[in-house]
């Protein structure tokens, strides 16, 4: 398993943009903040599985 990534710089650089989404969309502040540690944890198993994102562009997605 490897698993190697920065999750302190990931989550500054996406958790803010993640919420602000989830908000707007639910418009309820606790299923904004579960969908940020869910897009987290996926994110986690993702990367577990050693895939790789093509670029930025389709890590940010």
């Amino acid at each position: 398993m490897n698993c190697n990534f920065d999750s302190n710089n990931l989550i500054n650089k996406y958790a803010n943009m993640i919420y602000r989404i989830s908000l707007r969309y639910l418009e309820n502040i606790e299923d904004a903040e579960d969908i940020v540690q869910d897009v987290f944890m996926k994110y986690i198993d993702y990367r577990k599985s050693e895939k790789n994102f093509n670029d930025e562009a389709h890590e940010k997605s």
